[in-house]
């Protein structure tokens, strides 16, 4: 489809990412009109190399450019096996990183400290205006693992 690769700069070369150069959804990624429905354009670049995309399925980028719609670095993958592909290349935010924290590291050793005194999760959850289960998280180094000495 002509109107669609002329919205992609592939002028990088056969192994560059080739961005989307048209309009882009708020999360980064280009968005392509086509039969009445807007669809991420690196979908649509898949789809037009004749990949058939089930139902239910991502697709996904090697090069996680999310305006790159270069086949050559799409794949077909689940939603479990896109968040494996992110955590495998260290992508997920952690910590203060992640825009949505509660806490700080510094709130992170005080959970712990306090948890270790003889405090119940609830009380420090209550203190901290954090669910227990965030506590225990804490605690059994599921969350914050990286922050003062993990316990876990």
């Amino acid at each position: 489809m002509t109107r669609f690769w002329s919205k992609v700069d592939m002028s990088g070369g056969r192994h560059a990412c080739w961005p989307w150069t048209a309009g882009r959804f708020s999360t980064g990624y280009g968005a392509f009109f086509i039969d009445g429905r807007m669809v991420k354009a690196h979908r649509m670049a898949l789809m037009l190399t004749g990949v058939e995309v089930p139902p239910g399925k991502l697709v996904c980028h090697h090069c996680d450019n999310r305006p790159c719609c270069n086949p050559s670095h799409l794949f077909i993958g689940s939603n479990a096996e896109n968040v494996a592909d992110r955590d495998a290349k260290g992508r997920q935010a952690c910590g203060v990183v992640n825009g949505r924290a509660k806490l700080t590291e510094s709130k992170v050793s005080q959970v712990r400290a306090m948890v270790a005194s003889g405090e119940t999760y609830r009380s420090v959850g209550v203190f901290f205006r954090i669910s227990h289960s965030t506590v225990s998280k804490i605690i059994n180094g599921r969350t914050w693992v990286d922050t003062d000495i993990n316990p876990a």
